[in-house]
């Protein structure tokens, strides 16, 4: 069982609220996949999903588990 809490623990996070979290950054990551492979072939398209991604990426880490304000 360690094994699956451990690192949500270290996280400040259940084994529920860190899966959910890691998913919800997988389907980030898809979409902006999909964007940024319409980007390479459309330029004049979501020209700055990276940037909005990653901001957003950085905003759920710095505001989740440990980081969470109360």
């Amino acid at each position: 069982m360690k094994f699956f809490t451990d690192h949500p623990t270290k996280n400040c996070m259940t084994y529920i609220e860190h899966f959910l979290f890691s998913l919800n950054f997988s389907k980030i990551m898809l979409i902006g996949s999909v964007q940024a492979l319409i980007h390479a072939v459309f330029p004049e398209y979501y020209k700055t999903s990276t940037t909005d991604i990653a901001n957003k990426i950085q905003l759920l880490l710095k505001n989740n588990g440990c980081n969470k304000k109360k």
